[in-house]
């Protein structure tokens, strides 16, 4: 049978395994959505009222949700599992 998974991850579907594969491309694309959400709340404001953003003031901003997405995305993720134990 041949593999229709993508290249790059191939070897993490032999290492780990079909549901926990699912669970960590799962959780890497809630990361990702995270960060774009997180990206565009802080950049659309000031660019609706007609704000430019300076080069360096982009680039901080794209560092700052490079580095805190995957802990904000781990809170909404516990607080949706509160939520459900409940």
């Amino acid at each position: 049978m041949v593999s229709t998974a993508h290249p790059d991850l191939r070897p993490i579907a032999y290492l780990v395994g079909g549901l926990k594969l699912l669970a960590l491309v799962t959780t890497d694309i809630f990361t990702e959505l995270v960060g774009i959400q997180m990206l565009l709340m802080s950049a659309l404001d000031p660019l609706l009222r007609g704000e430019k953003m300076a080069q360096e003031q982009l680039a901080a901003l794209y560092r700052r949700v490079q580095t805190t997405k995957a802990a904000r995305a781990q809170e909404l993720l516990a607080k949706r599992n509160l939520k459900k134990e409940k």
